[in-house]
């Protein structure tokens, strides 16, 4: 049997949830994929699980190396890959049964180079929480590829990111990927999935993305990346910035890519505490801290102030997806908004647009204008919020 998909399974030390992945896998409609499963060094139980699913499955295909970390793991899995179509699936986490089918079955209707999952869902002992791109579902090509794809794919944009960078909600044209993974440095262990995804984007004709979620990103662990303290952050992020910039400098619309660059680098830097600190390293600083017994979660937020009190708050609410859609505004919106921050033009705002409004301004007579420019528009005066900002480590 010919492979129409090879899935590729980094494995390093995830025994306890090894075996609910992989059976996600053999259990996918189908049939016609083959399993190639790295076990990078582990030092647990994983290596034995592996070799246990082989003996059973003739798809499963195990290789056993030194550890090598993520980026050398992948190369290492397409390495064997037989088929057209590659995909990724982490070790710890699990998808739902139709992902495969339904993802290659887009990627031939639309000859696509590369097919994206538009959401995939966070999945903790307390909940699932669906995250979606900023880029709507469609077949992007030529122009349409430039102008609604280029231009804002590493961007955010109400809380979203314009394409999420994991390589592991996407399906990747084989001949695209291999030319640009091994562009990759090795020794990239933060972002190393947003660099591999955005260099294949640059250089890929035809994108699709479809409007499904069937990925569930497990994050209740302390052997994700995300828990880790690196002291050697600004070395990756030099890294991640010469391996995108070399990459997009061989890419057609080069100018616009790199200026896309520097917008995702400067938000690198901007959320660099969750890394020298650890996950909660944005509680490592004091700032202000959002009023969120205020709202509901997942509730859609305008967030009106830039300032220190709105850049406080804004990054709270980044780093906990407590909202499901967030339009941030000021007066001075165009000179904030050059600087790389998502900061919008208040007089476009409708009331239809948001459940509930939060005044991050620090003093009450400025607040209390705005309410009234609020008012104004028709907002209705229970739906907006300003508390006295309360300053404490967050």
């Amino acid at each position: 049997m010919d492979p129409k998909i090879s899935v590729i399974i980094p494995v390093y030390n995830t025994e306890p949830w090894l075996r609910k992945c992989l059976d996600s896998v053999i259990n996918q409609t189908l049939k016609e994929i083959e399993i190639i499963c790295i076990d990078d060094g582990s030092t647990d139980k994983s290596g034995m699980i592996l070799d246990e699913y082989a003996a059973k499955d003739s798809r499963f295909h195990v290789i056993h190396k030194s550890n090598g970390g993520l980026v050398n793991t992948r190369k290492t899995g397409l390495s064997a890959a037989q088929a057209a179509f590659i995909c990724f699936i982490d070790s710890d986490d699990w998808v739902d049964q139709n992902m495969l089918e339904n993802m290659y079955k887009a990627a031939i209707k639309t000859d696509a180079d590369i097919t994206i999952n538009r959401g995939f869902f966070l999945e903790n002992k307390n909940y699932s929480y669906l995250l979606k791109s900023a880029i709507p579902a469609g077949t992007y090509r030529d122009n349409d590829l430039i102008e609604k794809v280029y231009r804002k794919m590493m961007r955010i944009e109400n809380g979203s990111t314009g394409i999420i960078g994991s390589l592991c909600v996407k399906l990747f044209r084989r001949s695209l990927l291999e030319r640009q993974i091994n562009a990759v440095d090795d020794r990239i262990k933060i972002s190393e999935d947003e660099v591999c995804t955005f260099l294949c984007i640059a250089h890929a004709k035809t994108v699709t993305i479809i409007d499904e979620a069937y990925y569930h990103y497990r994050k209740s662990h302390d052997t994700s990346m995300t828990y880790k303290i690196h002291e050697d952050y600004f070395i990756n992020l030099n890294l991640v910035y010469h391996t995108l910039k070399n990459g997009f400098l061989s890419a057609d619309n080069h100018e616009l890519l790199l200026n896309e660059l520097k917008h995702f680098i400067n938000r690198a830097v901007y959320t660099s505490t969750k890394y020298l600190f650890g996950t909660y390293g944005h509680r490592c600083s004091y700032g202000y801290l959002f009023p969120f017994q205020a709202i509901n979660k997942g509730c859609r937020l305008l967030l009106y102030g830039a300032g220190i009190v709105g850049i406080s708050y804004y990054r709270q609410l980044i780093t906990t997806y407590f909202c499901s859609k967030i339009i941030w505004v000021d007066r001075n919106w165009e000179a904030i908004s050059a600087h790389g921050l998502p900061v919008e033009n208040p007089e476009e705002i409708t009331k239809d647009m948001f459940d509930v409004a939060v005044i991050a301004i620090l003093e009450k007579n400025t607040a209390q204008s705005i309410r009234t420019y609020l008012l104004e528009k028709n907002i209705p005066d229970e739906n907006i919020i300003w508390h006295n900002p309360v300053i404490e480590s967050i």
